[in-house]
């Protein structure tokens, strides 16, 4: 779509961590990631830094914990059931970008 990726996490850890090294515009996740998932990554991540935060997952969206849930609410600027199309991703930057 045009966007420059500055990074690739094999894993929740990596995210956080290339996150705080990286200070990227905008994250775009799995919900399932070996380590920690990416809601806890989204948690982690948003204790230091403002940064819009796409969640993607092959599920509905899944059943969470009250710490979770707020996450969802305060960090996660959209939510997407794969597959996703490149209008639907374009449209959800557009939404994140717009939060910022």
């Amino acid at each position: 779509l045009g966007y420059e990726v500055v990074g690739e996490a094999e894993n929740g850890m990596e995210l956080v961590e290339l996150c705080r090294t990286t200070k990227p515009d905008l994250v775009i996740t799995d919900v399932m990631m070996p380590e920690m998932t990416g809601i806890e990554a989204a948690a982690e991540i948003s204790k230091t830094q403002s940064i819009p935060i796409i969640v993607l997952s092959s599920h509905e969206r899944p059943a969470v914990d009250n710490n979770a849930e707020k996450v969802m609410r305060d960090c996660v600027v959209d939510y997407l059931r794969k597959p996703v199309s490149s209008s639907e991703l374009q449209a959800s930057i557009t939404k994140a970008c717009n939060a910022l």
